[in-house]
């Protein structure tokens, strides 16, 4: 039998089609949520790998620094081996809540102007989510709306829980993660 939210969907429900494009071309940023479920996880070479970027893709999320997953030089993110995530079952939040953004003047969730045009799902027309879906990703995505514009009122508690992470690292004989072996776009504007 269906639920009343599986009703409540009007067109194609949304799910992920896997083509990887967005994790190929965008920038993950990391959220403090993030971090510390990592550590709690002992996803300590992910966390330890996070790294900070400046300049306008900073500016972008109202912050003159954020901390994002590493990329590679050809944009895709670090953790993206083939079309899969190394890290899914883990991801950050800025991963699951896409392709949907947060708009704030709105404070409501729609597709990301990026997906519009690129992401295969979106573009097939599966776009809708359940009322409970909704809310969830509502929920997170002010989260990280929020996290995002005061990244720099609180990079203290960032570079403390990358700091960990590269501490527990040592401490348990394991090397810095070099996910990129050389090859990690630097940060830039």
């Amino acid at each position: 039998m269906l639920g009343a939210s599986s009703l409540a969907v009007e067109g194609p429900r949304f799910r992920c089609l896997r083509c990887a494009r967005c994790c190929m071309s965008l920038l993950v940023p990391v959220t403090r949520a993030d971090l510390s479920r990592w550590l709690r996880a002992g996803l300590y070479e992910v966390a330890a790998s996070v790294v900070e970027v400046r300049g306008l893709e900073a500016l972008r999320y109202g912050s003159t620094v954020i901390y994002a997953l590493p990329r590679r030089a050809d944009g895709s993110c670090a953790f993206l081996d083939g079309r899969s995530c190394t890290i899914h079952e883990h991801r950050p939040l800025v991963c699951d809540i896409f392709p949907f953004a947060y708009d704030q003047p709105t404070d409501s969730i729609g597709v990301h102007p990026w997906a519009l045009t690129r992401c295969e799902a979106v573009l097939m027309g599966l776009r809708e989510l359940t009322p409970e879906e909704r809310g969830r990703l509502l929920a997170e995505a002010r989260l990280v709306s929020r996290e995002l514009r005061q990244v720099d009122r609180v990079r203290g508690d960032y570079e403390w829980m990358i700091g960990e992470a590269r501490r527990r690292l040592r401490g348990a004989g394991r090397p810095q993660p070099r996910l990129c072996r050389g090859s990690c776009q630097p940060s830039s504007a």
